[in-house]
């Protein structure tokens, strides 16, 4: 749009804004119908005069426009022959030629500093580029990669501590936990009669370091580029750790394992039959059953 017709619609805008500015008031004198009348008189002049300008300029695209050689005016040879690139590199110089001066004169939306293109230009599928396409060089460059928060794969529940079983951190030498092996005997007497000595049993639980472990090798380049790396093996490796040390509280008993529950030869075992059958409400009191013959 040419400077001379840009400055004519700013002052009809300003026109139009003044009298929006009388008609807001509460309450018009003559001195404000008479302003408001002026302003509506310019406004029809710049109206016109706008009108005036806007087929100029249509005559001076038209004459820089080159016609399409014995192919009159057909728009969809225009589309075809359309090149995007071009009106750009014209429309920022602010001088369309060729078939791009004669399709926005044909087709002109009448927006401010616009270049009209026709939409086959940019749908048609020798023009298609998609995340795979053209396979020289794919539009899938283009497309950023980005990393979401990280997600852990699925882990057994650990049992054992949240049992109630009693953990005691911080040992580092051997430990020894006195128990209380067997008691004595107690018995009925006559009056005036001496009672029958018996003594209780000791023994000994001995408890010794057992080492679990557990290994990434990392790469420095790894360690620059993963941002979150070292947060996740950290982490990792603690549930590794902390899922071994549960494995082996229950059925440890192997080269450099601590006891296990199951391993442990004071622990009673119910006999579940061959391949082990299935769990029964009989079963269940029979568990509960082992346990009070034990006196726990």
């Amino acid at each position: 749009m040419s400077l001379s017709t840009h400055a004519l619609r700013e002052k009809r805008g300003l026109k139009q804004d003044q009298m929006k500015s009388i008609m807001s008031k509460p309450a018009l004198d003559d001195n404000d119908r008479k302003t408001f009348d002026e302003c509506e008189t310019e406004v029809r002049n710049l109206n016109a005069d706008i009108r005036r300008m806007e087929l100029v300029e249509k005559a001076e695209r038209m004459e820089h426009a080159e016609p399409v050689e014995g192919r009159g005016n057909d728009l969809s040879d225009l589309e075809r022959r359309f090149n995007v690139g071009k009106a750009i590199s014209e429309h920022v110089n602010g001088q369309l030629t060729g078939v791009e001066a004669e399709y926005h004169a044909e087709r002109r939306s009448g927006r401010k500093d616009a270049v009209t293109m026709p939409v086959s230009a940019f749908l048609g599928e020798r023009r298609a580029l998609t995340t795979v396409a053209p396979a020289g060089g794919p539009g899938g460059n283009l497309v950023q990669t980005s990393l979401g928060p990280y997600i852990d794969r699925l882990r057994p529940t650990l049992a054992v501590e949240a049992m109630g079983a009693t953990v005691l951190p911080g040992l580092t030498d051997n430990l020894d936990l006195p128990r209380l092996k067997a008691s004595g005997t107690a018995g009925w007497v006559g009056e005036h009669s001496n009672a029958t000595g018996s003594d209780p049993q000791f023994d000994k639980v001995a408890m010794a370091p057992k080492t679990v472990a557990a290994q990434y090798e990392i790469s420095r380049r790894m360690m620059l580029q993963a941002t979150q790396l070292d947060a996740i093996l950290r982490g990792d490796l603690g549930y590794l750790l902390a899922q071994a040390l549960d494995g082996a509280a229950i059925q440890g008993g192997g080269a450099n394992q601590p006891v296990g529950i199951l391993a442990n030869a004071n622990v009673q075992v119910l006999s579940l039959g061959a391949n082990g059958a299935a769990m029964t409400v009989d079963t269940a009191a029979d568990l509960m059953g082992l346990v009070d013959d034990a006196n726990a």
